[in-house]
């Protein structure tokens, strides 16, 4: 139960909508034995890759989170006059 509780906690906002009602989403693929996680938001932003914990999930969805927010600035810079 910490897993859960501290793996929401450490979720950053979404870079699309700047909300934070995400949610773990979970499967089990064919030939495994244990579940599979990642993170979405309901906005429609989801992790692509899936990770073996909730800490996991939620470290790739920040990673994956801050990359989105520098592309963004990188493509669209800000002129300052």
């Amino acid at each position: 139960m910490t897993e859960r509780t501290d793996a929401l906690s450490s979720l950053g906002p979404c870079a699309t909508c700047n909300g934070r009602e995400q949610y773990f989403e979970s499967a089990i693929p064919l030939g495994r034995t244990q579940e599979v996680w990642r993170v979405v938001c309901p906005c429609g932003i989801a992790s692509m890759r899936w990770s073996v914990t909730k800490i996991a999930a939620a470290s790739m969805w920040n990673r994956h989170m801050a990359q989105y927010e520098r592309k963004r600035r990188v493509s669209f810079p800000v002129k300052k006059w």
